[in-house]
């Protein structure tokens, strides 16, 4: 009757440790002043495909399209778009006049 009893709880124990890891580990890499549910959830811990970090474009001047817009400026030599998301708060007037960075 004993040894049926330790089952269930070693279970229960390694169940609750594995959640406390996952939520540490949660906390641990997301950036300070990161939203608890972000609009857009983008993992800079890892390696993105060109594929991935189009597609993190696209869901961004989706969500955001008053203040992101995205546009190819040309062509790799693989054939691929370049992308170029532009961030700015079109409202206020033309982004190609405003002072800008690449990064």
């Amino acid at each position: 009757m004993k040894k049926s009893l330790y089952i269930p709880f070693s279970f229960l124990l390694v169940s609750y440790f594995g959640l406390l890891a996952s939520n540490a580990q949660e906390k641990f890499f997301r950036a300070i002043g990161t939203p608890e549910h972000p609009k857009v959830a983008v993992s800079w811990n890892r390696y993105n495909t060109y594929d991935g970090v189009v597609e993190i474009m696209r869901n961004i001047s989706k969500v955001y399209p008053d203040l992101a817009r995205m546009q190819s400026i040309g062509k790799s030599v693989e054939g691929r778009d370049i992308m170029l998301l532009a961030i700015s708060d079109f409202k206020t007037g033309n982004p190609d006049k405003k002072p800008a960075m690449y990064i």
